[in-house]
This record gives structure tokens, sequence and C-alpha cells, in this order.
């Protein structure tokens, strides 16, 4: 691609199907106060419009992350570890219909939102932009102000006596969120010497943390990734560098000793595990991806992985991973630059985008409401692309997203004075409603978590429907067994009307008997079975002969009676 002075755009492919067209893009900025430059390309599958924006600004360092959760209209980009939204500029479109480069590109009926960068490549060139499945950007009337119920939002940093203080977060070089909430616990990873660990707390447990406090610590290895079950507020996931995903099960109260043995050890990956993500709808499933280059889906309830999803998909190291609101795709992207979305019960590629970012560093792609995709990355000249890498940030902004061009809105920015090292994102159904809170973010220091409540301010008391929808709740919409089999469903929905109560302790049940007869079938390393396994075999060998030889004398005795006769 070329252009003088102008833009370029990426082109989007499928495997399914694919268009290509040629435009110019225009736009300005509306809001013109704040300094940089950013674009999104918004892109409608099968549908006729489009909208444009994009980030400039070079830094170095690491990812970021992006949430726009429980299918809620407001699109909140929650930008840890040195990575920070600066302005916008939009644009409005649209396109024709049939074969005429207005048409949306098919994404086999999932739409995608991808995040890409409109710059130029050279200073001299004749002038022409030459781009790839994009359709005409009409200019945008400066609009300073837009109706939102979101327009008045802002974020509250908690007091410092409900902080959790003189936390060791871990300082694991790995690009993970180091937190995870629910409405019952905050879970934090910690440094920990001998083997992997980390914290989970009562969210009521606020202050200062003592330094013998009790961990979940059955791992040998640091761990990387940690996972609330969506079904049950008791059930946390973990995935190490040991290798193993390991499902634990917290008590009512938190942990009054240290947690060692884990419900069910999962182990499948030959490196080290560093995404871990329950499917959203179906219970007892549980996503895992490695430094192998392999993603499994294990059912938790037998201790089986169920699905895998080798090499020959991933080649590469896998940067991200997330399961489509219904659960019946994932976006990954991956080392080898490319953003995939699978259907994992096939094993087939649905669609993928090639270089969605031109630079080398990590790409981050997740689902967003309507089945839309973003993606987070940087520019072949290390510049910035909805996110960026920095010694650090210490803002969130947030944006809504709509159902008309140009679909995505910046609506404000929350900052506070110490950048954060990870952050964690509670449920919806962990909000106070009673106080218009539409978020909650856990912002881990260096030595504390700090929950920061973002909130609209509302003059009534009374229960504020536009703000509240109904959401997900924790009960399971299906079995293990029945997405296995190929259903799909929606979350089952809660209204938060009269606020949420947690409930009881559910018992997470695993078959411990398929466990534990798989183990026994499994070799250790090598090929090689331990000498538990063959003393186990020779005892299941003795007893075998010994029905035999029964099964023998009484089939003597019956030919004898045969005989007799």
């Amino acid at each position: 691609m070329r252009g003088g002075g102008g833009e370029q755009a990426m082109n989007f492919s499928s495997r399914t199907s694919q268009m290509r067209g040629s435009s110019d893009l225009t736009s300005e900025p509306c809001h013109p106060e704040i300094s940089e430059e950013i674009q999104c390309i918004v892109s409608v599958a099968g549908g006729a419009t489009r909208a444009a924006l994009t980030m400039h600004q070079a830094r170095r360092n690491n990812m970021a992350d992006v949430s726009a959760k429980d299918g809620s209209q407001l699109c909140l980009l929650c930008f840890y570890n040195m990575c920070f939204l600066s302005s916008c500029t939009c644009g409005t479109s649209t396109g024709g219909t049939g074969q005429a480069p207005g048409t949306g590109v098919h994404f086999q009926g999932v739409a995608a939102v991808f995040a890409l960068s409109v710059q130029a490549v050279s200073a001299e060139g004749s002038g022409q932009h030459e781009a790839e499945a994009l359709i005409p950007v009409q200019k945008m009337s400066r609009q300073v102000v837009r109706s939102s119920k979101f327009r008045h939002v802002f974020g509250q940093p908690a007091k410092a006596d409900q902080c959790y203080e003189d936390v060791r977060v871990s300082q694991t070089t790995w690009d993970s969120g180091f937190c995870a909430v629910n409405p019952k616990f905050v879970a934090l990873i910690c440094e920990a010497s001998g083997g992997g660990a980390f914290l989970v707390l009562p969210l009521s447990k606020t202050g200062r943390v003592d330094k013998n406090v009790p961990m979940v610590c059955g791992h040998t290895a640091p761990v990387l990734d940690i996972a609330w079950c969506p079904h049950n507020d008791n059930v946390i996931a973990s995935g190490s560098e040991d290798c193993t995903v390991m499902v634990w099960e917290i008590p009512d109260g938190g942990l009054v000793v240290p947690l060692r043995e884990p419900v069910v050890t999962l182990e499948g990956h030959t490196k080290r595990v560093g995404i871990v993500a329950w499917h959203p709808t179906a219970q007892n499933v549980l996503l895992s991806a490695g430094c192998d280059n392999v993603i499994l889906v294990w059912d938790v309830g037998t201790g089986a992985a169920v699905l895998t999803l080798g090499p020959d998909v991933h080649p590469d190291t896998i940067y991200s991973v997330d399961w489509s609101r219904d659960g019946g795709l994932i976006c990954t992207s991956c080392r080898d630059k490319r953003v995939r979305i699978i259907e994992p019960r096939k094993g087939t590629v649905v669609a993928e985008k090639d270089r969605p970012h031109e630079g080398t560093r990590p790409v981050h792609a997740v689902f967003v409401s309507e089945g839309k995709i973003l993606t987070t990355g940087f520019s072949r000249m290390s510049e910035r692309q909805v996110a960026l890498w920095d010694t650090g940030d210490s803002s969130i902004r947030y944006f809504e997203i709509t159902s008309e061009a140009p679909f995505l809105h910046y609506l404000s920015m929350f900052s506070s004075k110490e950048s954060q090292r990870g952050m964690g994102y509670m449920p919806k159904r962990g909000l106070e409603v009673n106080k218009c809170e539409i978020a909650r973010f856990y912002k881990l220091h260096e030595r504390k978590c700090e929950p920061i409540a973002m909130t609209v301010p509302r003059k009534s008391d009374l229960f504020q429907e536009d703000l509240y929808p109904p959401t997900a709740g924790p009960d399971p919409a299906l079995t293990a067994e029945e997405w296995i089999g190929g259903r799909d469903a929606g979350p089952l929905l809660i209204s938060l009307k009269d606020g949420y109560v947690p409930p009881k302790s559910r018992e997470l049940r695993v078959n411990r008997g398929l466990e534990s007869s798989r183990r026994k079938a499994a070799p250790e390393a090598g090929g090689t079975p331990s000498a538990d396994a063959m003393s186990r075999m020779e005892e299941e060998m003795r007893k075998l002969q010994a029905t035999v030889q029964e099964l023998q004398k009484r089939l003597d005795r019956l030919e004898e009676a045969l005989e007799a006769k």
C-alpha cells in the first residue's frame, strides 16, 4: 500500500469471502481539546456502514487490556501496564449495496471491530491513496456534546481503609491482569518463594494484609493467570509455569489455612499455561492456552480435555483468547500476526485477519457488543493504535458503543496519580445499583489493590432501569455435555432491580473416579510408568487373574453337571 502524505488501510480477509474497494478517508476531530489522534475501524458484517477512528504516539514496553462486559452499551477501555487513549477522530459513512464497495466484509455472520492505523507511508507521492475493504467516509460535523446517559460518569477511588494494602504483587513478566474479582472475593497473583501462589480475600476484608495471610499455593512455579468461574463465585482456575491448570474451591469467608490441594488438576500442556478462561454460559467448561501453542477446552467435571486446537491452528505463541457472548466462538491473537475467529467444537477457523497492526508488538483481540471484535496493537513505527506501551499510566478512558454510526463515542477520562500494575473487573451483578455504579475496577499498584467505582450521578434514589438492563446471572445456561454436543445458548439473565445477593457456596462436583483412572493410565514423561503406576497395574493384574481362575472353576463345574445328566 502506498500514499503520499495520506492514509493507508489494511486488508480484511475472510476464509469464506473477500471484498475489495478503494476510497479516500477524511475526517476531522470531534474533540479538538485533545491533541492526540485516534482511529478505529468499525465493521458491521453484511451491513453498509463503517466508521473510522486512530491514534498516534510512540511508546515503549507493554500491552493493554480492553474490557467491554455484560453486553452493556458502555464500552470501558481499561488500559493497564502503560497504555492510555488520548482522543478521537470520528467519521460516519454510508455505502452502497450489492457488490458495491459499501458492502460490509463478511465474517460468516460475525461482525468485527478492528483498530487500524491510517498513516502516511512517505513524504512524497502522487497523493493517491490505495485502500482495500474500506468504504467512503464522509466528514463529520463537530459536536462538542452528544446526548448520552453516560455523559457524566465519574470515577471515585476508594478511601485508604477500603483498599487492600501491603500486597506483594507478582513481578513475573507476563501480559496478564494479575487480578480477578467477583461479588464475593478479590484474587491477586502475588510473589511467592518456592512455587506459585495467589491471594484470595473476601471483598469486605480491606485494610493492611497480614504477611502471614493464608494463600492458594499448590503450583510449583509462578502463577500466570487466574479466572473466577462465572457460575460459582467460590471456584477459581489458575494457570502456571508448571504447565498445569488447577481449579480451586474457596470457602465462604475466605481461607483460614493455606490451600494446597485443588479440586482438580488439569494436565495436558507441555509448556507454561498463560491463559485461562471460563465458558460464559456452559457449566464446568474451561479453556486454557499454553506456550506450546495449544488451546485445550476442559470438562472440569471429569477433568478431561474434550477439545484440542493444536499447533496447526496457531503456529506460534498465543497472545490472547476470548469467548463470544454465547460461547459458540473464540477469538485469538497470535505471534504470527493473525487474529482468528475459531469454532472450537469443529476446530475450524471461521475467519481471520492478517496483520491487523503492522508493529511487532503483541496484538490483543476481544469480542465486544453484538459480536464485534476490538484489537489493540502498534504500528510499524511503534505508534500505538488504541493501546500503547509506556512506563505506566494512571488513566481510564471510557467510550459508548451505539448501534448507529459512528458507533464508538468518546465520553470522558478518569485519572489518578499512580500508574497501574494490573486490573480486575467486577461483573455487573456485583455492582451497587443504589449508588448508580455502572462499573468497578480493582486497580493493582506495586503494594496495594484499590477499588475504583464508575458512577452515573442521578438525583432519584429509584432503580435506574436504563443503566441496568438484565445482565448475566450466576446460573449456567448449559451443561458441559450439552455444549460439547453442539448446543449454544446466551447467558441466563437476571434483574438487578432488587439488588444481587451472592448465593451460598455451591459444591463443585468432580468425577474423581474418571480423573484417577486417567492418571493411572497416563505414563510419566519419557514413556516409562512410575513405580506407583507399576504396582497398581500389577495389583489389577492379580485381581484379573483371580477372577479368571474363579470363572474357569465355575465353567468346569457346569461342564461336569452337564456330563452327569
